[in-house]
């Protein structure tokens, strides 16, 4: 059974999931940055733009997995779902 504290690993193998599922129909060049007009400020190649999240995910978990007061599950499902948003919109989803 998994443990309180480990439920929140769910959320990058999540990611890295749908990333795998979407990666041959999103583009090249991911976006990352966007101005206030929508428009891409600057773009990380697919293969990095896709496992920068999911890895920033899991270093967060691990590293505050003994801390007493630990926020990092929440922080964590806020990355997944920006993640998310950013795959939506560079397939023109939104």
């Amino acid at each position: 059974m998994l443990e309180k504290k480990n439920i929140w690993f769910l959320c990058p193998i999540v990611l890295i999931i749908i990333s795998l599922i979407l990666y041959p129909r999103l583009p090249e060049d991911i976006p990352m940055q966007f101005n206030i007009h929508g428009e891409a400020n600057w773009t990380l190649p697919k293969m990095i733009g896709l496992w920068i999240m999911p890895c920033l995910q899991i270093v967060l978990l691990l590293w505050n997995r003994n801390k007493e007061n630990n926020n990092a599950g929440l922080v964590v499902v806020l990355l997944m779902f920006i993640q998310l948003f950013v795959m939506i919109t560079s397939l023109g989803g939104i």
